[in-house]
């Protein structure tokens, strides 16, 4: 049996902007036109155009807990809801306390990828000392 591939890409609607699977046809409305062409529907709206732009990416965040207590990841999180807003202005890449995350992802990076590292803890291990300077050179801060 051959199941049809699935895909994860997404695309946004033109008349819409919310995403539809790729190849996919959004509903047609009276913002869009079709050219003579014959090719997809172009929107004629400023709200449509932007609409189909892509979001702004976000500063990369990456945090570490090496040889220390703990007390400074439980910091962290004792903000509450204010992660909230740390979460929406920072795209957290690595932060193996609290979500899943794998240092091969990080080592696939390209060198000055993540803005910002938060390093706690002091370096007692190979695997520590391997972490830190992986880190530092992944990081611009």
């Amino acid at each position: 049996m051959n199941p049809t591939p699935r895909s994860d890409t997404t695309t946004p609607t033109p008349a819409t902007g919310f995403p539809t699977a790729a190849g996919g046809s959004g509903p047609s409305t009276a913002s869009s036109s079709t050219p003579a062409s014959g090719s997809a529907p172009t929107p004629t709206s400023a709200s449509a155009m932007q609409a189909a732009s892509p979001p702004p990416s976000k500063p990369k965040l990456a945090l570490y807990w090496a040889a220390s207590c703990g007390g400074c990841e439980i910091a962290v999180l004792a903000i509450n809801e204010k992660i909230l807003d740390v979460a929406a202005a920072f795209d957290i890449v690595f932060w193996p306390c609290v979500m899943d995350g794998k240092v091969r992802d990080i080592e696939r990076m390209p060198d000055g990828a993540i803005d910002l590292c938060l390093f706690n803890g002091g370096i007692r291990t190979s695997e520590q000392e391997y972490m830190a300077q992986l880190l530092r050179r992944k990081s611009k801060v």
